[in-house]
């Protein structure tokens, strides 16, 4: 169980960079979607049996969450736009 909480914290923190990327070539702005499998969104693909689900904030100032969940635990994690990265 502790691979797939890593899995799903590894997915959450590569997200915080796509997201960081894509709101310094979209004038601030962050994207919403999910991604599993072998569907990406705004290009992320996260690990094998992970899904995350990103989640952008109104704003101003504009902000974004998104959680992730594993098929193989019940645990789930969540980011949210202060940095804070937790597993439940």
């Amino acid at each position: 169980e502790k691979a797939y909480v890593a899995a799903m914290k590894s997915d959450l923190r590569n997200l915080a960079t796509y997201e960081e990327s894509f709101a310094a070539d979209s004038a601030g702005a962050y994207f919403s979607g999910t991604a599993s499998g072998t569907t990406a969104v705004q290009g992320f693909l996260p690990s094998q049996n992970v899904t995350v689900t990103a989640t952008a904030g109104a704003g101003p100032p504009s902000s974004w969450s998104a959680s992730a969940t594993h098929t193989l635990t019940t645990k789930t994690c969540s980011f949210s736009a202060a940095g804070l990265l937790t597993c439940t």
